[in-house]
């Protein structure tokens, strides 16, 4: 209820901003906004964006544990305001979003978390243009909860849960786009990504630093066909080498992209990439300790992807994916990961739509990118996860939506594996 207070009267505050009119670019509109979503119609052209979410949500197992399970309802509030700025050739965004979420019945009660986002865009000329983006997020979750597991009257009691504590995750990244010729452009970007956890239990395999710089050029073989070409060079460096290995990487690909119709396009993108380890220990049969140097690890990047917009109201899109990547879990340096994805939109209406996601996420753990000899056997970890989301559209600036996600992940580790399901209801508005 005292969420429920809280959000009303900080969406009445919300609802005496008034924003300003902005002038639209030369080249066309250069949008922004919090996690990559481009900004509604009713909002283009406005300086000050003032806007909120709130939502309530029935989780059956706010732990993920596989045993024991807390259910429980919460409720999400989170105001947000973005500036816009738009000049003849440039853009400059700033963003920032407040989340707050109270638990029904844990202690403490709530999680908070700051989103802020800075962007410029720059046209430097008719070929070249310059993008700047920084994002920070500052988490705040307790050290450890405790919350009721209720497996009949006579069997209540209290577990306590370690969380991710807090911490701060931040991502900057330049980027140039250059059109080399009309059919032809390039773009150049880098990335430095930081996570840094508060708690050192946590930080010993959570916290990093990752620099990727890629370089990348598409060529227009004809309008319903183009060519990529994409390198990519990675250091990923932790902060610990007790139980996470430093790598860098280095993966070229191919890629083309063909429409075959109207309504089917198809993209395909083939490479390789080779990872070099930096030096670790490792414990032998006899169990002494030996020195691994020049440690590598080769593999296959396949991304394949159709997209069929099937009607004026009904598209699709499947995914699949093969690549390297990294893992939390401290025996193993890496993990080889194959991806499905399926995603399906639907307007019913002019006001009533419905979104349904899919993905298929299986992790193969090979005994040659064990950190301990003992480990001999191949262990996997699979995760399927489907969301379907209904949205409607109150006003031009008012939508409810009510959904549900659903997570199952079977894994060989101890204690990852678990079920969970949540149903939530909730409102936003645009001011």
């Amino acid at each position: 209820m005292k969420g429920i207070i809280v959000a009303a009267v900080a969406a009445a505050v919300l609802a005496l901003v008034s924003s300003a009119e902005g002038a639209q670019p030369t080249f066309g509109p250069i949008v922004g906004g919090a996690y990559d979503e481009l900004l509604p119609i009713l909002v283009r052209g406005r300086t000050f964006v003032p806007s909120f979410k709130i939502r309530a949500e029935y989780d059956d197992n706010i732990f993920t544990e596989e045993t024991d399970e807390v259910a429980q309802w919460k409720i999400a509030f989170e105001p947000k305001f973005d500036i816009h700025i738009l000049r003849e050739l440039s853009y400059y965004g700033l963003s920032y979003q407040y989340s707050l979420s109270y638990f029904e019945d844990r202690e403490p009660s709530t999680d908070e978390s700051h989103d802020l986002l800075l962007q410029l865009n720059q046209k430097v000329s008719e070929r070249v243009e310059l993008t700047l983006r920084d994002r920070y997020r500052k988490m705040l979750e307790p050290e450890f909860v405790e919350a009721i597991v209720e497996e009949g009257t006579a069997d209540e009691r209290v577990v306590t849960r370690r969380l991710r504590n807090e911490r701060d995750y931040n991502v900057f990244s330049p980027t140039v786009n250059l059109g080399v010729t009309p059919k032809l452009n390039t773009s150049f970007s880098y990335d430095h990504i930081m996570l840094d956890y508060e708690d050192p239990e946590v930080s010993i395999t959570g916290d990093y630093t990752l620099q990727r710089g890629t370089a990348s050029a598409n060529y227009i073989f004809k309008p319903s066909t183009y060519f990529s070409f994409l390198y990519s060079y990675q250091d990923i460096d932790y902060d610990s080498d007790e139980s996470k290995i430093d790598s860098i990487s280095n993966m070229f690909s191919v890629g083309t992209t063909h429409q075959f119709s109207p309504t089917l396009t198809a993209t395909l993108r083939v490479g390789i990439e080779q990872r070099e380890f930096g030096d670790y220990t490792r414990t032998n049969d006899e169990g002494e300790e030996e020195l691994v140097t020049d440690k590598t690890q080769t593999a296959p990047y396949v991304n394949a992807s159709l997209r069929a917009p099937l009607s004026e109201t009904l598209s699709t899109e499947l995914g699949y994916t093969y690549r390297i990547e990294e893992t939390t879990e401290s025996a193993f340096i890496s993990q080889e990961m194959q991806s499905v994805y399926l995603g399906i939109s639907q307007s019913f209406t002019d006001r009533f739509s419905a979104v349904f996601n899919a993905t298929f996420d299986y992790g193969e753990f090979d005994p040659d990118e064990a950190r301990f000899e003992e480990t001999q056997e191949k262990m996997d970890e699979q995760t399927l996860l489907f969301a379907l989301v209904f949205r409607y559209q109150i006003k031009p600036n008012w939508h409810a939506e009510v959904g549900w996600r659903f997570t199952d992940t079977d894994s060989d580790f101890p204690g990852q594996s678990y079920t969970r399901n949540r149903t939530f209801i909730g409102i936003s508005a645009i001011f």
